[in-house]
């Protein structure tokens, strides 16, 4: 989480706090450990941490490519039809829930498969 440091400091926020508020049993050393890019994480606590420090998981992770495709699906959002948000919602917990029920070790193996293809390909929403 390449942006966790200076997101924490400009949000006034401890590593206790942080790791309070996401809950998920974190703890400060935790958060210790991810600003200085010691561990990694579940996406999970990454979206958990963002949603914390009001903050997209993307700019969280300092990934600026991710982030103009973010705004351009967002851009998109006004286009699509409240049917179409509500089925990319139910679609994107789906994944998440998914991620959920598998270990932590495959759950890495998952993400890293997923950041390969996002490099490698736009969105679908991009054509």
């Amino acid at each position: 989480m390449k942006n966790l440091l200076r997101l924490r400091m400009e949000a006034g926020m401890s590593q206790q706090e942080v790791a309070e508020k996401a809950g998920l049993n974190l703890t400060q050393p935790q958060i210790h450990r991810y600003e200085v890019g010691k561990t990694t994480t579940s996406i999970e606590v990454v979206m958990q941490i963002a949603k914390v420090l009001n903050t997209t998981v993307e700019n969280l992770m300092g990934d600026e490519e991710n982030t103009q495709w973010t705004e351009t699906i967002n851009e998109n959002d006004g286009k699509r039809s409240k049917k179409e948000n509500n089925e990319e919602i139910a679609f994107e917990q789906n994944a998440l829930n998914l991620l959920r029920k598998l270990k932590y070790e495959d759950r890495e193996t998952v993400l890293l498969y997923l950041e390969k293809l996002t490099k490698e390909k736009p969105p679908l929403d991009y054509y």
